[in-house]
Order: structure tokens, then sequence, then C-alpha cells
């Protein structure tokens, strides 16, 4: 069983995944075909050698801590204080 989670900075928002996964590398008779669906996205700028593959058998969105302590806090409040902790404008 594996655990990816991914964020979004400014909203404070996420979503952690957990599934199995299997590498697929260039003896895999599906690398090829994915090989190409995957250059179609990237416009070919990445090279891929083994692709990782992951089957999400359940999902749980993840929301940071300050949501919880303060109910009124907005995405749009999130995005404030996230531009100004990074220096963005």
């Amino acid at each position: 069983m594996y655990v990816l989670s991914f964020i979004d900075i400014f909203i404070q928002k996420s979503y952690q995944l957990k599934g199995v996964s299997r590498v697929i590398t260039k003896k895999d008779i599906k690398f090829e075909a994915m090989e190409k669906e995957l250059l179609k996205i990237t416009l070919g700028k990445l090279p891929f050698s083994s692709i990782f593959r992951v089957t999400v058998t359940s999902v749980k969105p993840v929301i940071a801590p300050s949501y919880l302590l303060f109910p009124n806090t907005t995405e749009q409040d999130q995005i404030a204080n996230a531009k100004k902790a990074y220096g963005i404008k």
C-alpha cells in the first residue's frame, strides 16, 4: 500500500490517495502505449525510463488546521496569507 498526497499551497487543501503501485519499465508490453500518452501531455519534453502506475483504493480530503481553528477562514484568506508568506504579489 502506498500513500500519495497533493496540496494546493495557496488554499491549503489537499488530497491523500492510498493505493497499490507498480513500476512499468521499458521491458513491459504496456510501456510504449503509456509512454506515448505521457509524451503528448509533456509535449515530448520529458524522457521516461519507467512509469509509476497507481491504482487508487481510497481518497481522503485534507485541510489546513486553520480552517478548523478559525471556522470563518475562506480560501481567499488562505490565498492572501500564502502570498504574503511566500512573497508573491
